[in-house]
């Protein structure tokens, strides 16, 4: 799928993301409901929420999902690096899974820790629902685009890597 294809899916108003499965994780209610309202709005159909690092784990066992957001501040301790840390050790991302911090901090250490975690993408609050688009087309076109080295990597497949690239 490349860029025309996006562009000529919205000015048919046919989502690219119909079917895609979407975590929300934040701590706050009316967050979750608006981040969730513009996924749905962009097209997603299956948006499931969560406003705990726990409740990001116990989901992600329980379903695969294409797109993750996760805040940084979560309830029960952990927070959204830590929570996409323990996913990766827990091996529950896919390789082509988009992980997005989202976050209202602006200490230039907080952030420069979560970017250390190389999260797939980093929002600061407030955005909207274009600026999430723009995020989200960039990030399944490079997914897409990487997806079988991605996925070589994963399995340690080494040299099927090379020609991938």
């Amino acid at each position: 799928m490349d860029r025309a294809h996006f562009q000529n899916k919205a000015a048919q108003n046919s989502s690219v993301y119909a079917g895609l499965q979407a975590l929300v994780a934040d701590e706050f209610e009316n967050s979750r409901v608006s981040i969730r309202q513009m996924l749905q709005g962009l097209g997603v159909q299956h948006v499931d929420q969560t406003s705990s690092g726990k409740g990001v784990l116990d989901s992600c066992r329980a379903r695969r999902y294409d797109s993750i957001l996760c805040d940084f501040r979560l309830t029960g301790g952990k927070n959204g690096q830590q929570v996409l840390e323990e996913l990766r050790e827990l091996k529950l991302l896919k390789p082509t899974n988009i992980f997005i911090i989202v976050s209202a901090e602006t200490s230039r250490d907080v952030v420069m820790g979560i970017m250390e975690s190389q999260p797939d993408e980093y929002l600061s609050k407030p955005f909207t629902q274009a600026v999430l688009a723009r995020r989200l087309e960039r990030q399944f076109l490079q997914s897409q685009a990487l997806a079988k080295m991605k996925e070589s990597l994963a399995k340690g497949k080494y040299a099927e890597l090379i020609p991938a690239c």
